[in-house]
Formats: structure tokens, sequence, C-alpha cells
């Protein structure tokens, strides 16, 4: 094609009635078509343009640019061998044949796919019209070819050793080259000349003739739609004094940049022909680092100067207000960056992430939201000389928090500890096991403190007395071992000291099992008796010492089922009988608290 003729009065001079349109076979190259190349010539009137509008419909391209496809089953080997060659229709080798692809009978059908589809993307031919890629989903390999031409179209062979088989599920398929809006193989191009006296653009200044084709200038970009079933226009443009030059062939173009004199370059200025709002383009380069410049010229992007290399993409999008192209998307995409966010009142930390350090003895260490680690961790031990604190500098703005998990043990002594506020008790300081969260709202920090049942730490969390209120814990909940005693109550039988033993017991609970054993010989004319009552003198349980026990000898052990549960405050009675006094015993009574 030949190069874009910027003008104002091309597009103006379509039916003005001034000379004709030319619709000439696809040339695709630039120049002027030669006059037997002529398909017909339209008069250059409204019913001439609405004629050659018709044309523009049968111009339109089938398929720009399409790619092949081909798809492939690999079955499992059975012995031992190796791929020699990937073959194309064409004779084009996918693979490296001086390094063949080895496989034995182990080698899955999925796993050798895979060393197959390395194989072809690893390898250059370094013919950039005959290049392969390919992909696999499970066995199944999909090899695709380049779009710049039809010559991967057909089957592939893939060569062997043995004990290798492969299913052609479809040979490669659907490849096309068309590098225009028209249809290169099928389609027609448009001319105009409005009596144009050279081809400078200046309608009525000369007289267009039928056969003369020579003053004419291309505007087939005019006259035929591109049709979404086709690809996207692809250009290839060579930049000078940092800018391109392009010729709108639609709304969205694919541009393949490459730098002046073929070497890396900066972009800062894009031109194309009669561009309409919104227009969009795909910026990238296969060649040259291409460096888009931001607010140097028409260019304007969202953070800052952009590199688009073979690995990366940008997008731009034309506003016709004030001739400025805006960036749209890139495909390693920022979104900002922290300074950004912050600037705009969101406290967003440059440092998400985790930082560890040892426990002071003095000082004070502060954390600068946006600028310190979120996550903060205190571990070892040390012994204050002077006060210690952890806290904040900075300028914090509503969001912005702090985590500090304190894995360490402080001796405080006669100095204090504090962390985002909170000064830690002795206790506490020396425990550690706790987690202290700040967040910053409304002008100020709000810490908590909470804690750490992590049992992965060196300090995990241990209650100090001051998280207990007066009386909070009961005995209902503690362990049985916790709530059993053992009251130990001195009874006799000897003259004037036998009768009512009174105990106060001064919490609810309950007698589970009552022992005895004489402290000296019982008496030995008769027998030694006790009963064991409770607050309404209701008996529990009773039993006795056999005439002439000695000392240890027991009564053995009562186990109470009934009028056994006292109230807090009651009474419990021990009542001692024999007929002929003398003798001593200790009464042995488990309890367990209410």
């Amino acid at each position: 094609m030949a190069a874009p003729i910027f003008s104002s009065t091309v597009l103006s001079d379509i039916g003005n009635g001034l000379g004709y349109i030319y619709i000439t076979k696809p040339i695709a190259s630039s120049g002027s078509p030669a006059a037997d190349e002529i398909v017909t010539v339209l008069d250059n009137t409204a019913d001439g343009v609405r004629k050659a509008k018709l044309y523009g419909v049968q111009a339109s391209s089938l398929a720009v640019n399409r790619v092949s496809t081909g798809i492939y089953t690999i079955d499992a080997p059975t012995g031992v061998g190796s791929i020699t060659s990937i073959t194309s229709a064409f004779g084009v080798n996918l693979i490296n044949t001086g390094s063949p692809i080895s496989y034995t009978g182990a080698t899955t059908a999925a796993d050798l796919a895979q060393d197959i589809v390395d194989a072809v993307n690893s390898y250059s031919n370094g013919i950039p019209d005959e290049e392969f890629t390919a992909v696999r989903i499970d066995d199944v390999v999909y090899f695709f070819g380049s779009t710049n031409s039809t010559k991967q179209n057909g089957t592939i062979t893939i060569t062997s050793t043995g004990f290798l088989t492969y299913t052609e599920n479809q040979e490669l398929s659907g490849g096309s080259v068309n590098d225009f809006s028209f249809d290169e193989a099928h389609g027609y191009q448009f001319f105009l000349d409005a009596d144009y006296a050279s081809g400078s653009c200046c309608s009525g200044a000369g007289t267009a003739t039928v056969a003369d084709i020579s003053k004419a200038i291309e505007i087939t970009s005019y006259m035929v739609n591109i049709g979404l079933q086709s690809a996207i226009p692809t250009l290839e443009e060579q930049m000078a004094d940092d800018s391109i030059v392009y010729d709108r062939r639609g709304a969205l173009s694919f541009i393949k940049l490459t730098g002046e004199g073929g070497s890396d370059d900066d972009l800062s200025t894009i031109i194309c022909q009669n561009p309409t709002d919104g227009d969009r383009i795909v910026l990238y380069s296969s060649t040259n680092t291409i460096t888009v410049m931001d607010g140097v010229s028409n260019i304007i992007l969202k953070t800052s100067t952009y590199d688009v290399i073979t690995a990366s993409i940008i997008e731009l999008v034309f506003n016709a207000s004030n001739n400025v192209w805006y960036e749209l998307n890139r495909s390693n995409q920022v979104i900002g960056s922290t300074a950004d966010f912050r600037a705009g009142g969101y406290g967003i930390f440059a440092l998400e992430d985790f930082n560890t350090a040892a426990v002071a003895t003095s000082g004070t260490i502060n954390f600068e939201p946006g600028v310190s680690e979120k996550y903060q961790k205190l571990t070892g031990s040390s012994t204050l000389v002077g006060n210690l604190t952890y806290g904040f500098a900075g300028t914090p703005l509503d969001g912005d928090e702090f985590w500090l998990e304190y894995d360490a043990s402080v001796t405080i002594g006669a100095f204090a500890l504090s962390i985002f506020g909170i000064t830690l008790t002795a206790e506490q300081a020396l425990n550690g096991g706790l987690i202290f969260y700040a967040r910053y709202l409304n002008g100020s920090w709000y810490p908590q403190v909470f804690p750490n049942l992590n049992d992965g730490n060196t300090y995990t969390f241990q209650a100090a007395t001051e998280f207990y209120k007066d009386a909070s814990v009961t005995a209902v909940k503690v362990e049985d071992t916790l709530k059993t005693e053992v009251l130990i109550i001195d009874v006799s039988f000897d003259t004037n000291r036998t009768g009512d033993y009174k105990v106060k017991l001064p919490y609810a609970c309950t007698i589970n099992e009552i022992n005895a054993w004489a402290t000296d010989t019982i008496e030995a004319t008769d027998d030694a008796d006790l009963n064991f009552k409770d607050a309404s003198l209701s008996s529990m349980g009773s039993g006795s010492f056999i005439a002439g026990d000695t000392i240890g000898t027991g009564i053995g052990t009562i186990t109470p089922s009934s009028n056994n549960i006292f109230a807090a405050d009651e009474i419990l009675t021990i009542t001692t009988t024999k007929t002929t006094k003398g003798g001593n015993a200790k009464c042995s009574i488990k309890i367990t608290k209410s």
C-alpha cells in the first residue's frame, strides 16, 4: 500500500460530483494500478458512491491473517525410542532434529505430549512465517502456525524410531494471509480522482479521465468495512522521530512497532489518518524495546513510561476532543503505587509483610505506616535498664493498622514496658504470649490486646492473676481434684468426753466418704459407736469400734447416699457413745465442694 496521504478534502471529495471512482483488482502494492487492472469506473456522484459501497461489501476480506490449527492425540509408547522429527506438509521442521525426543515404555501419553510441546515451543527455524507453537490438554497436542503464512496448512508428520503411534484428529487447517481490509485474493481496491491535477488532493484543479488513474488517491479504507468474522487488522510500523504514522483501517488495530533504524526507541507521538473518537490501538514489538513516553506529546499513561517488549502489550484509546491517546490497559497492569493510594487517603502499606526483632532493653521504637512492615514480632528475653516503648511514627491515615506478636519475656524491674499505648504488668511482660493490634481511625490509634494460643511459640499465653475477677473461679468450674477436701476430726470415748462433736462447714458441699481409726486402745468391756448426722441431725451413716480395738484399727469405709448434702455454714454432727468409757479416735471425712 502507498503511504497514507493526509488531506482534509479526501473524504469530503467522495461524491462531490467531480471526476470518477475507480474500482480495481486487488493489487496490494504501492503506487497506482495500471489501466488494465481497473474493474469498473463510476461517476463520483451520490449514486456512484452507493454503487461503490456495494462493491465494498464484496471486497471485504473473508479472513485476515488467521492461524492454522492442528489436533493430534499421542498414544503411550510401548517401548524405548525417540521422535526424530516433526514436519509440516511443506517440509518445515517443528523441532530441533539434533535433539530427538526420547521415550520409554514407562512414558505416559500425557508426559510425551508435554515433551512434544516443550520441543516445539523451544525451537526456532529462523523463518518468522514458518514458526509453530503448541499446547496440550492431557494426551492431545494442539499445533498452531503463524498469522503470516498459509504454509502451515496440511498434515503434520511425526517420525519416530518405533513403538509410538498417534492419531491425526485434525490436520493443520484454517491458516490464511491477508494484511489488508480488502480480500487480497477475491476483493477490490478503490481510488478517487475528483478532477485532481496531481496526487496532491486539489479537487477541481484538473480533469479526470476514465482510463487515467495516475492522479487518483486510494480510498479503500473508506469503502470497505472490516467484519468481526475476520481478525483485527495488524499493521507493521517503522518509527521515526519518536513517532508513528499509520493508516486507520478500523476502530481497533494491532500495531507491531519497530524502532528507528531497527534499534530500541521511545514513542511519544501517534498520528492516525482520519481517526474516530474512541479508536483503540494495541501496541507491541517482537524486535525492539519501545518505551512509550507519558505526557511528552499526545500520549497519556496511567502512571509512568511503559516498555513494550516481546512479552508485553499496551492498549490506548483516542480522545478526539484534544487529539490525545490515553492508556486503557497494559498486560502487566500497574494499579498504582503505595504513594498514589496514600496520597488519595487510603491506608495502603508498602510492606504488607512480616518483620521479626529481638525485644529491646530500653528506648522508644516506632512503626511508620506505609514504611514499616505491617506485622511485627518480638522475640527473645531481656531485663529492662530503662523504660521501653513500642509506638507509632509518621502521618497515619484512616485504615492504617499494625499487628505485634509479643513472643518474648521481659523482666521490667523498676521500669515500664508499653506496647501501642498499653502498659504491661510485671507478670504480663514476663509471661509473654500476647498479640497487640492497633488501627488508626478519626485521628486516633485504637489498640487492643489478645492472648496468643499458638503452641508453636516460645512463650504461649499464661493467664496472669489480674485477668481473674474476685470470686470468678467457682468450685463448679474446677476439676474434682481441686474441689475435694478431707476434714480430720478428733473424737473420744473417755469419761465425760462422749456426746456430740460439732463442725461448722463454711461452704456448700457433699460428704462422699467417711473413715475412722483408733488413736489409742478402745476399752475392752463393750463396743464404741460413731454416728454422723446432717444439719437436721438425721444420720447419713454410722460405724463401731470393737471392744479392745488397738491403735490404727478402723471402722471400715462409710459411703453416705442420703442426708450428706450441706449448705454453707451448716453444722456437721458426730455423736460418740460407749457404755464403759475409754478410748479415742480420729475421723477422716472426704467432701466435695459444691
